[in-house]
């Protein structure tokens, strides 16, 4: 409107100029009578806002609205936004992901990568709130203590390390294998922890001291560790395509797992220490009677290579993850696959579930971390 104004002002002022050229023989009065007709018609324009004044703008077309939503069309909306499966991707290593896990509160993460370092995230903002960088090589595996104060890592580099979260300072580097350590567990107790390498063995250290309390031997290399509920015995598995129920005591296995066709990459234990999940090369997982050692089930449905494996918080769902770049949610009663979350663009090499068991973690060799909600 304001635009309008100024058009018609200036319009006026050079009717004005025109008419006071020609009427410049005439006698003042006559000469002033143009002067009193522009003076009253630029007031007109200015004080009759919204009115045209000489110009004459054609009205613009109302906008036409979409129609407005009803209140169940937006509760679907909002209610397909919440649950949509992929809830955020957290960047930040420069290298590939190999190990993932949430913290016993659930509101931070952790990440172990190729590119030599430990970060740790908010899980709400996606947020890396600290790196812990002091290996000299690719970390394959972190593990949050049972109180949630302290991490614990293996490397490549042929060492363990015990970090403070809190200041982020190390505490202690844990030496004594000769080969790559590919896994790790805390004890329930938080005072040891188990680890397992590329050099055949697995051992037993003091958290404490960073002592060694036992050295075991396996037949092959060890991919991967879990320790029962209770904290005497613990479940390996490696390229032997078998899992092994060690007793801590008596530094001998108690049982052994055979059924799987191929090398043993993935192992996890149910809260309640019955039952024991297996993930290996043969692109199946399998769910063991740890007590028997019965095989129970056989869940299929990857395509490659299952390198990751998760038993809910209250043992009635699995995760896993494989060489395929997808993860999968599994019903445990039924042996039924419930759920598969695509989006990775690498295998994904490892998964835990949340400690209230609503969302998933992965960690993928497309150097990224996946937050995912569970139906």
């Amino acid at each position: 409107m304001l635009g309008m104004r100024r058009a018609a002002a200036f319009a006026i002022f050079q009717l004005r100029d025109r008419l006071m050229h020609r009427l410049a023989s005439l006698n003042l009065a006559a000469r002033l009578l143009p002067v009193v007709i522009a003076a009253l018609l630029l007031s007109a324009c200015f004080e009759k806002t919204g009115q045209p004044a000489l110009v004459v703008a054609k009205a613009a077309p109302k906008p036409s609205l979409p129609p407005e939503e009803t209140r169940e069309e937006i509760t679907q909306k909002i209610t397909k936004e919440i649950t949509k499966p992929l809830q955020k991707t957290l960047r930040g290593h420069d290298w590939p992901v190999w190990s993932v896990a949430f913290s016993p509160n659930g509101k931070t993460a952790l990440s172990a990568s190729q590119d030599g370092a430990i970060k740790l995230w908010d899980i709400n903002s996606g947020r890396a709130l600290k790196t812990f960088s002091g290996h000299r090589d690719t970390v394959l595996a972190a593990a949050f203590s049972p109180d949630g104060k302290t991490i614990l890592s293996g490397s490549w580099d042929e060492t363990l390390k015990l970090w403070d979260i809190a200041s982020g300072r190390l505490i202690r580097t844990f030496s004594g294998h000769r080969g790559g350590v590919n896994a790790i567990a805390f004890s329930p107790d938080g005072k040891t922890a188990i680890s397992g390498s590329a050099d055949y063995t697995l051992k037993l250290w003091d958290i404490e001291s960073g002592g060694v309390l036992k050295t075991l031997g396996g037949q092959g290399a060890i991919e991967a560790v879990a320790f029962s509920p209770d904290g005497k015995t613990f479940i390996t598995g490696g390229y032997e395509n078998t899992l092994k129920l060690w007793d801590i005591k008596k530094s001998s296995v108690r049982k052994t797992f055979s059924g799987h066709q191929a090398n043993v990459r993935a192992v996890a234990i149910s809260a309640n220490g019955r039952l024991a999940l297996s993930g290996s090369e043969d692109a199946t997982l399998k769910l063991w009677d740890i007590n028997s050692g019965r095989l129970l089930k056989t869940l299929r449905g990857h395509q490659d290579t299952v390198l990751a494996a998760a038993l809910s918080p209250d043992g009635q769902r699995a995760l896993s993850g494989s060489y395929d770049q997808t993860l999968k949610l599994w019903d445990i009663a039924s042996g039924r696959l419930l759920q598969t979350f695509s989006g990775h663009q690498d295998w994904v090499q490892s998964v835990a579930f949340s400690p209230d068991g609503r969302r998933a973690l992965s960690g993928s060799v497309d150097t990224t971390l996946r937050l995912w909600n569970l139906r």
